[in-house]
This record gives structure tokens, sequence and C-alpha cells, in this order.
């Protein structure tokens, strides 16, 4: 009961109080989504092997990819497209498979007749 009768006794200190929780919580709600030394929040979404992701491209190829739906499903989809592209290209790495340059402009835009 003594607490409560010095709040009522000295309003300051819960105008203070109130103040401050509500100024950081408006603080708090600024900074939301920005990197104050929590965790990974940036401008990567991710590695697979060894390319790096941006959210940039990831959000810019889910918004080409799919129109509509579930949006979880379809970031789990994509995320599942980009793992399988890693491993592929690191198996036909190892496997010293590639296409020659020249062959990929062919197949793109037709043999070449000089």
């Amino acid at each position: 009961m003594s607490a409560l009768a010095k709040i009522r006794n000295n309003p300051l200190l819960v105008l203070i109080v109130v103040g401050l929780g509500t100024g950081l919580f408006i603080l708090m709600d600024m900074t939301a989504g920005q990197n104050l030394g929590g965790g990974a929040v940036g401008p990567s979404m991710g590695a697979v092997g060894d390319r790096e992701i941006s959210r940039q491209e990831f959000e810019r190829t889910k918004a080409a990819v799919f129109s509509g739906g579930d949006d979880l499903q379809n970031r789990e989809s994509l995320w599942g497209f980009y793992v399988t592209e890693a491993m592929i290209l690191n198996e036909a790495d190892a496997q010293g498979m590639m296409v020659p340059e020249e062959e990929v402009e062919s197949l793109t835009f037709g043999p070449r007749y000089s």
C-alpha cells in the first residue's frame, strides 16, 4: 500500500515512466527490420554453396514466378529451387561438365554464319 501511496503523491514520476515506456515502444517500432547488433537481418537472403542470394533478387524472382497462392509455400518452393540448382551446378563442376560459351550462344541465338 505504501508504494501506491507514493505513486499517488508523485504524479511526475508516473508521467516520466509512462512517457519513457511509450518513447521506447515507438523507437522499437521505428527500428524494426534494421540490424542493430541483433540477428542477420540485411540485404542477403542467404547463401547456397558459393552463391549469395540477395533479398531483392529473391523477392523479384518470387514475384515473377508466382502470381498468387500461399506466400510461405511459394518462398519454400523457390528456396528449394535455389538449393537444387546449387547442388546440380556443384556436382557438374566437380565432374568437369560444362557447356562452352559458343555452344550456349548457338543454342540461344542459332548458328552463326560468317
